[in-house]
């Protein structure tokens, strides 16, 4: 059973003129890739139905969505992009992106018990979008969760995805390269979130008791709840050739900053940390040929990280687990340059992400 409790607390603060915060995580349909607006975006879409129903109060406008990242990437960050807002309603959207995440459920469990726990009274929905060709989509492993912490969860692929299949829509008028929504398809996606808003304002209207579960425990072994995300700003790791980038960001779409470069043979970095495994952060690169790490994790070789990326529509953010343990117990971690020809653009390490 669904518990709409928090939705129905924020009606009524929203008709008694509490401001609130409505935010948004997720990856590039989030961001509002695919609309020809900002505001033609769905997320900008459902923020705006909170302010022309409740037009007396103040509504905060949070968009954290990063194009190309997945849940893995969201429960790093979701401390710094989103929950250092207070947000009052957060939607997540993740279902596509976390296509190729074998860790989904692990990193989506995270990533909403980290919201849950911000604050007792935050209104939580799970959104599902999915690619329109294949009809790929993680919604499964995402509904398992949204049952389990009793949350509304929404799926574009049973609404939006069948009117395509039984013709009562065009697909070329909802997407044009079958993952982003041009703006109908962004109308469509938001109209079905509202559709839920809609009936959760009638509801309280009626006085329907508003009640708070308890956090219930953990659904999956969930190592990535208490995740931190070390970047050159929160870390000291010791460096010999790596050198950290102290160019400023810009915004949090500016990925490829906060991290460390390391070009040459032997340049390498280490980290020492109490953790239950790793997760590391780098960049791979169209720009020409970049150098390849060695991953060494407490003095065994792990993996390599190739630094070049052979595609033409730009850089790679590339996220992977390295390693996972049972318990906490401190563990080292270092990544030393292995190949690197002359003229290499740097490899960067974007960030080590450690569980606790």
């Amino acid at each position: 059973m669904v518990n709409n409790s928090f939705f129905l607390k924020k009606m009524l603060d929203a008709k008694a003129g509490h401001k609130l915060t409505i935010g948004f995580i997720g990856g590039s349909i989030t961001q509002g890739t695919g609309a020809s607006a900002h505001d033609k975006c769905y997320a900008y879409r459902i923020y705006k139905w909170w302010k022309d129903n409740y037009p007396e109060t103040e509504f905060v406008y949070v968009n954290a969505g990063i194009g190309g990242t997945d849940s893995k990437f969201g429960v790093a960050r979701v401390d710094d992009d989103l929950l250092n807002m207070n947000p009052d309603v957060a939607i997540i959207e993740f279902a596509v992106n976390d296509v190729d995440n074998p860790d989904c459920i692990e990193t989506a469990e995270g990533l909403i018990r980290k919201i849950l726990k911000k604050r007792k009274d935050v209104a939580v929905l799970i959104l599902c979008n999915l690619i329109y060709d294949t009809g790929a989509t993680m919604q499964g492993e995402y509904f398992k969760l949204a049952e389990y912490y009793k949350l509304p969860c929404i799926s574009i692929k049973d609404t939006v995805y069948a009117d395509i299949q039984m013709g009562r829509i065009k697909q070329s008028d909802v997407t044009a390269d079958n993952i982003h929504p041009l703006d109908f398809g962004h109308e469509l996606i938001a109209a079905k979130v509202i559709e839920f808003l809609e009936s959760q304002k009638i509801s309280s209207l009626s006085g329907d008791v508003i009640y708070t579960d308890v956090l219930p425990k953990p659904f999956t072994r969930n190592l990535y709840e208490n995740v931190t995300r070390l970047c050159n700003v929160n870390s000291g790791p010791k460096c010999q050739g790596f050198v950290a980038d102290m160019e400023p960001q810009s915004d949090i779409r500016d990925c490829f900053k906060k991290g460390w470069y390391g070009q040459r043979v032997g340049d390498s970095i280490e980290f020492s940390e109490v953790t239950r495994g790793f997760v590391v952060q780098y960049r791979r690169t169209v720009a020409g040929p970049a150098p390849k790490v060695k991953v060494i994790v407490d003095g065994r070789s792990i993996c390599v990280l190739d630094g070049k990326y052979d595609q033409d529509w730009g850089d790679k953010l590339e996220i992977m687990t390295v390693a996972e343990y049972d318990n906490l117990g401190e563990h080292t971690i270092s990544f030393v340059v292995d190949e690197a020809d002359k003229g290499a653009v740097p490899f960067y390490l974007v960030s080590v992400i450690v569980m606790k």
